[in-house]
Formats: C-alpha cells, sequence, structure tokens
C-alpha cells in the first residue's frame, strides 16, 4: 500500500475507541469510503490473500510450516507467483518469530537468499521484529502501539507471526479468547490496511487447535505425505476464492525443491505421467522462456521436479552458467528452428 493510502486512513486505534454506532442503507454502505482491500495472492476474482485480511495456516509438527511460509514470503516480496497464483506487486512484510533463536532465523534467511533465482532480490520488502527476540505479545499495548507505528512508517502489507499461541493469545482458544486476539489485531490494522498471516498447530484429532477456524478468511491445512520429501496442502476455508475448479484444485501436491528451499506443485495424475510427455513441457517452457534456471524449471513446469531435473539432464538441451552457480537452460539450437509437422507438410490436423 501506497505511503499516500496510508496516511488516508484514521489510526486504528481512534476508530476503536468511538462510541457512536451507526446504521446505514445497503445502497449507502456500498458508496461509502472504506479503504478498498488489494489483492495480494490471487486474481481479482479469486483472492487467497489480501491486504488487510487475514491468513492461518496449521499443520502438524514436521509439515514444513515455517519453510513454506518462508518461500511465500521471499516470492510475495519478489512479486513473483506462488503455488501457481498471481502475485500482483512486490509485497512488504514485517515476520514476528517468537520460536527458536535468532541466529537459527538467521541462517534460515541467508539460506534463502543464497538459493533464490527469482528476480528481483526480495529481501529489501522484509522486516523482522528482532527485540526483545521470542516476547511480541499482541496482549500488550505498547507492542501493539510499536507495531502498529511500524507498519505505518514502512508500508507493510502483512505481518507474518509464529507460532499463533506464543504471539498473546490465551488459553486453550475458546471463541472469546480468539474474539479478544481478534480485536488486538484490528487494533493493529486487520481490515483497515494491514493484513496477518499466522501459522498454528493442530490438536490430536488432526483439526484446528481452539476455536480459529472461523475468524480468518483464508485456512490452508499442511500435512506431510508419509516418508516422501513433498507436502500436502488443502484450501480449507478460502472466503473470497473457489477452489475445487479444474483450474483452481481444493488439493496441492508441493515436492520439495531441496537446492532452493522451495517447493513445485504438483498434480497427483502428474505423478504417473510418462517422460515423453513431460519432455513436451519442458520444451515448450523453455521455448517461451529461455536461458531458464533449474530451479525455475522445476517449479514452473507442471510434474515431479525430480523427473523434470532428469529430462532436463539427459535430454538434448543448450545450458550455460548463470549466476551464483545456477545453470541456465534453452532449447537447443537445432529445436529452436526446426519446423513444426503443420508448417514442413500443411498437414493442419
Amino acid at each position: 500500500m501506497s505511503a499516500a493510502s496510508h496516511a488516508a486512513i484514521a489510526p486504528v486505534q481512534e476508530l476503536a475507541e468511538r462510541e457512536t454506532w451507526t446504521f446505514v442503507s445497503a445502497a449507502d454502505f456500498v458508496e461509502a469510503d472504506f479503504p478498498r482491500p488489494e489483492t495480494l495472492l490471487g486474481s481479482a476474482s479469486d483472492r487467497f490473500f489480501v491486504s488487510s485480511g487475514f491468513v492461518l495456516f496449521y499443520g502438524e509438527a514436521g509439515a514444513a510450516k515455517s519453510t513454506l511460509a518462508m518461500d511465500g514470503v521471499a516470492h510475495l516480496a519478489a512479486g513473483d507467483s506462488w503455488l501457481g497464483l498471481e502475485v500482483s506487486r512486490p509485497v512488504r512484510f514485517c515476520i514476528i518469530e517468537n520460536e527458536s533463536s535468532p541466529g537459527l532465523w538467521q541462517e534460515k534467511i541467508r539460506e534463502k537468499a543464497a538459493t533464490w533465482e527469482g528476480e528481483p532480490e526480495w529481501m529489501a520488502n522484509v522486516f523482522l521484529f528482532s527485540s526483545p527476540w521470542g516476547s511480541f505479545n499482541f496482549a500488550r499495548a505498547d507492542a501493539r502501539e510499536a507495531l502498529r507505528q511500524f507498519c505505518l512508517e514502512h508500508q507493510v502489507d502483512i505481518v507474518v507471526g509464529n507460532p499463533l499461541l506464543g504471539l498473546g493469545a490465551s488459553g486453550a482458544g475458546k471463541p472469546e479468547q480468539t474474539a479478544e486476539f481478534v480485536e488486538w489485531l484490528k487494533l493493529c490494522g486487520l481490515w483497515q490496511d494491514v493484513g496477518f498471516w499466522f501459522l498454528h498447530h493442530e490438536n490430536k484429532a488432526g483439526q484446528i487447535s481452539g476455536d480459529w477456524d472461523r475468524h480468518p478468511d483464508t485456512v490452508v491445512l499442511l500435512e506431510r505425505d508419509g516418508n516422501r520429501p513433498r507436502t500436502k496442502l488443502t484450501w480449507t476455508k478460502t472466503r473470497w476464492a473457489t477452489t475445487g475448479t479444474e483450474d483452481q484444485p481444493r488439493k496441492l501436491l508441493l515436492e520439495w525443491v531441496i537446492e532452493a528451499k522451495s517447493y513445485a506443485v504438483v498434480e497427483a495424475d502428474t505423478l504417473s505421467v510418462s517422460d515423453a510427455e513431460l519432455r513436451e513441457r519442458v520444451d515448450e517452457f523453455l521455448a517461451a522462456n529461455p536461458a531458464s534456471t533449474t530451479t525455475t524449471v522445476e517449479t514452473k513446469v507442471t510434474g515431479a521436479g525430480a523427473r523434470i531435473r532428469k529430462v532436463l539432464e539427459g535430454g538434448d538441451y543448450k545450458r550455460e552458467p548463470g549466476p551464483r552457480n545456477a545453470t541456465l537452460w534453452s532449447l537447443a539450437e537445432s529445436a529452436e528452428t526446426t519446423p513444426s509437422l503443420s508448417t514442413e507438410t500443411g498437414w493442419t490436423g
């Protein structure tokens, strides 16, 4: 959100303290001057992340919640598509991490930056809460005020918090407790000009722990895929988007691209697709995107990343050294200049 847009919005603290309760007609309501949410992930008709919304990722331990979130932050901060969804522009983040040591998080961010092959760089759009590390608490008014001020000054679009229950949410997540937490978020900009993305764990029954599912606009379940290097993602709730269609499935399989600390979206039916079809997909992608890195091809071409890499390494493709020791792939010159069947024979089917 631009500085002008931020400045045009009254401080949320003042809005929360007003005692005038106003009701208007539907005609007047649709013309009211409310902040217009901007789609940050998705399209105008299918909004998965919006600029002032609430997103929750939850799952069992080891489901790669924090690693996937870090990958999402990098892609959105760079303005690069993620999970097959459009990113409208570079998004600005503030990460609040109340779990693990700061030194380990430094390593995590360094590794992500070192393996990043996208353009442009993403780190300039990402900020972190640094002190007192691991102690941020939304229940404290001074913490909320500090976060609110920082978001306004630095035009932060989304605050990422982990873990949800380590950020001031009280008790076991009873309805009144989760409602209180949402009121704190509203004082920090929720539904006005700042979005929130939290990571949470599941209970023993495999459900969201506590009464949290009713509040977010988007809820995502993450599960391990047995011992395979994959994560199963389910859009369990998308208030402003439609899933379960051919173009936007409700469930995704994310194959780990370990070298890049990233993920490739794999459709379930592509796990058994033939090598010839995979090769056709790679050829089509490289024809439109020459000099693509290995990670780019693996994450942008539909199919299992490990098999796509084998197609690249075993095929007649042109390879060149790229930045940061990356390999750049293009179609071989013979493939680029060979006429198609329809051109050569006049066959049009």
